[in-house]
């Protein structure tokens, strides 16, 4: 039996998350930094190629209008920054470049593109 490919990309999407997420927090730790980019790199490019939204990782000053929040981002205090699913607007992002410079976001977010 053959799965549509929508439905399984929508029954894969939480455990691809957590594969990116798990990936990028230990570059550098267990895995060697510029192999992790290049892997995940590949991994949304074959992704996108099956027709999902991407979810990238993407760094915070080159975040853009419209892409959307892929999950919730908390400041160190436990302040909510950014919510899952929020659309990113123009004037959010001088803010969200200061959060990260004052490591209070990762340098790089996961949004969908």
């Amino acid at each position: 039996m053959l799965m549509d490919i929508n439905a399984f990309l929508e029954a894969t999407k939480t455990k691809y998350n957590f594969a990116l997420n798990f990936l990028h927090n230990r570059r550098g730790i267990l895995f060697e930094k510029k192999v992790v980019e290049v892997f995940i790199d590949i991994i949304q490019a074959e992704r996108m190629s099956l027709g999902q939204k991407a979810v990238m990782r993407v760094p915070i000053n080159k975040i853009e209008p419209g892409m959307v929040f892929a999950e919730d981002y908390y400041t160190k205090q436990g302040i909510l920054i950014a919510a899952k699913g929020e659309a990113v607007k123009k004037e959010m992002i001088p803010a969200l470049v200061r959060f990260a410079e004052n490591d209070q976001l990762p340098m790089k977010i996961l949004v969908l593109k």
